[in-house]
């Protein structure tokens, strides 16, 4: 179903290609619009039991989309990058992810995935994401179920 990574030399183990979907600060999510342009979409993320999550708002452009059309890419590029200057090159390394997106329904899945979310961008704020979570919630937790990730790095290539 997914082609094979053209440069095998670049292609990272799964556990490697997880540590970036699971560290990575922030990722572009690519759907197709309901006019059948791409839109990609940068957003924070958490990657739990085999998800993606993100919040939102509670409607809009890339929600209208991800009914449109589920299926979807979440790529992630690790925050280590190193130009080479006279080479006309660049290293780094990134993740992607391939599944289906839905909108989180359940109060638990969805209390879970805000204090994830929460506690690895604020992780200072413990007292605040508990008190949030009891409440309404009033924001969109929507997860992307991975089907096939990979993840490739062109610091395998050799010496920079």
């Amino acid at each position: 179903m997914f082609p094979e990574l053209k440069k095998k030399k670049y292609q990272l183990d799964k556990e490697e290609a997880e540590r970036i979907l699971r560290d990575g600060v922030y990722g572009v999510l690519c759907l197709l619009g309901e006019n059948d342009y791409c839109y990609g979409v940068p957003l924070h993320h958490v990657y739990l039991d085999g998800a993606v999550y993100f919040h939102c708002a509670p409607q809009g452009w890339k929600l209208n989309a991800a009914k449109h059309h589920p299926r979807v890419c979440y790529t992630v590029v690790d925050q280590k990058m190193v130009i080479l200057e006279g080479e006309r090159d660049t290293r780094y390394s990134s993740a992607c992810a391939f599944g289906i997106i839905s909108e989180v329904e359940g109060r638990e899945e969805k209390a879970k995935a805000l204090r994830a979310i929460i506690e690895k961008y604020d992780p200072v704020s413990h007292n605040w994401n508990e008190e949030y979570v009891k409440g309404p919630m009033p924001v969109g937790i929507w997860k992307v179920q991975v089907e096939h990730f990979e993840g490739k790095s062109s610091f395998l290539e050799g010496d920079i």
